[in-house]
């Protein structure tokens, strides 16, 4: 299943998101090149035993991918948000989990600063059920900073992007804050 897709430079794409194990385990991240016209010219898997899951792609600062995902191959514990590195041709360079014990899940990425800034939510920290959960990282995927928000039901954020002034824009939505129980 496709996730995500992007255009890159060349006009050929970059397409995520996941399938089922040639035989390391249930799911797995799927990463596929193509040309301008949308012939394959790499396909790539990545994962472990669990289930491994791509949702957002972005291009590198040198011409490699990053991914992220959730995993609950590694970890933590439960789902673990993935982030992921690749050359330009889809090896993979390095491989980061983040969360805690209860369970993350990353949906969306933007560039953000000098790295990336990962939206998704969390169990494991926050005030409630899943919480809207942040991640700024580096190039290395090193983690910067991360933060909560949310309130005791389900808040949850879907989709970032970036404006021109460097600031990152998120969408979402919660059941703890509004009378009818749904933002978008």
């Amino acid at each position: 299943m496709g996730n995500a897709v992007m255009q890159l430079a060349d006009d050929g794409f970059i397409v995520v998101g996941y399938k089922d194990s040639f035989g390391s385990g249930g799911t797995d991240v799927y990463l596929i090149r193509t040309d301008r016209i949308g012939n394959t010219v790499w396909t790539r898997t990545f994962g472990g035993p669990g289930d491994d899951f791509g949702w957002d792609v972005l291009p590198a600062d040198d011409g490699g991918f990053i991914v992220t995902g959730f995993t609950n191959s590694e970890g933590a514990g439960g789902d673990d948000i993935l982030l992921l590195r690749t050359n330009g041709e889809g090896e993979l360079l390095w491989q980061r989990t983040f969360g805690g014990a209860a369970g993350e899940r990353a949906w969306a990425m933007a560039p953000f600063g000098e790295g990336f800034v990962i939206a998704g939510q969390t169990k494991s920290y926050g005030n409630g059920d899943w919480d809207i959960y942040l991640i700024h990282v580096s190039q290395d995927g090193d983690t910067l900073w991360t933060t909560t928000a949310g309130g005791k039901d389900v808040d949850r954020v879907f989709f970032v992007t970036t404006t021109e002034d460097g600031q990152a824009v998120f969408a979402g939505m919660s059941s703890s804050f509004r009378p009818l129980r749904v933002d978008v």
